[in-house]
């Protein structure tokens, strides 16, 4: 605009004053157009001066919305990172405990395995012993009837022989013959007797 002006202001003096009326208006003239030049360069270096600030401005803003956008998004991975680090720290509580209660029941089965072995192990030898209980007693028991049956059978000989003596002392007295030794009524044992007798 102030350069505009000085064209004009010049333009006028031309027109005005002439060649013969204005001694100095060519020097003056000249004055005001390297003014008016001078005027338009600092115009041009002041608006490339703007533009190189509102370009600077401009950045700036780019790099304040970067820059908010950044912090935005570390307070997100921030706010990420501290879930998965409850989640992991969950995860390894679990995981404690899962282990923890697998050791615990793997300790009640072995005690119980060790309890259902010791019965196992009381029962067969309390059978071992009641089988040998009844084998000793069942063996004692034939041997008893097998005792007394040879112990009757003894006493009953005994008889025979001491009654055949007796007959043949009293044939000798009386002066006849003896007679035929008469065979001793035995009585028949029971089947059971046999059998333990056998054995």
């Amino acid at each position: 605009r102030l350069a505009q002006a000085i064209l004009d202001l010049v333009c006028m003096m031309d027109v005005g004053s002439g060649d013969s009326t204005a001694p100095h208006g060519g020097e003056l003239k000249d004055m005001l157009v390297e003014q008016a030049l001078q005027s338009e360069l600092l115009n041009q270096e002041m608006r490339t001066k703007d533009w190189d600030r509102w370009q600077m401005l401009q950045l700036l803003h780019e790099k304040d919305d970067q820059l908010r956008h950044e912090e935005c998004a570390v307070s997100h991975q921030r706010g990420i990172l501290l879930r998965v680090e409850g989640a992991a720290c969950h995860y390894q509580l679990l995981t404690i405990f899962r282990a923890w209660y697998s050791h615990l029941w793997k300790v009640e089965v072995d005690r119980t395995v060790v309890r259902m072995r010791d019965r196992l192990t009381s029962t067969k030898i309390r059978d071992a012993c009641e089988t040998v209980v009844l084998v000793v007693s069942g063996v004692t028991r034939r041997q008893q009837h097998a005792g007394m049956n040879a112990m009757s059978l003894h006493a009953a000989v005994q008889r025979c022989s001491q009654s055949v003596k007796y007959t043949g002392d009293r044939d000798l007295l009386h002066g006849t013959l003896p007679a035929a030794p008469s065979r001793p009524t035995m009585s028949v044992m029971p089947s059971p007797a046999r059998s333990s007798v056998i054995d």
